[in-house]
């Protein structure tokens, strides 16, 4: 039996063919943009506003942690690109934000700048979905 046949508390990555972890393995990717794709695909599925609020927590930690050379733009093989184009198929209801931010993760292009970048829209999209957290 594989990992991916049970999941611990819950089923919002086991329904998945293509799992986050099994995308975060292929992409080699590290703890942080492991963490922030995490949270951003599974909001919708799980925690809702505090799984959005996770995702932006741990961005602004990677900016405070990482130097600004934190990545480099890696093309990624052919399978890889097969990989996400399936992952991203399972899951359409993802904002294209979304989409972007989990692609910069996987690819390695989540500098600081982009981090930034992404910040802002993921702070407005926040209050979109969810509301201000701070009324």
């Amino acid at each position: 039996m594989s990992a991916n046949d049970t999941q611990v508390g819950g089923d919002h990555y086991k329904k998945f063919l293509i799992q986050h972890w099994d995308l975060a393995i292929a992409f080699d990717m590290a703890y942080m943009p492991g963490q922030i794709s995490k949270y951003f695909d599974r909001h919708r599925r799980k925690k809702g506003a505090e799984d959005f609020d996770k995702g932006i927590h741990f961005m602004e930690k990677a900016v405070e942690w990482a130097p600004n050379d934190l990545s480099e733009w890696l093309a990624p093989s052919r399978a890889q690109a097969a990989l996400l184009a399936a992952y991203f198929a399972e899951r359409p209801y993802l904002h294209h934000f979304e989409v972007t931010l989990i692609t910069d993760c996987a690819l390695k292009s989540l500098t600081i700048p982009r981090i930034l970048e992404h910040l802002a829209v993921f702070r407005e999209l926040r209050i979109e979905l969810y509301g201000d957290p701070k009324p």
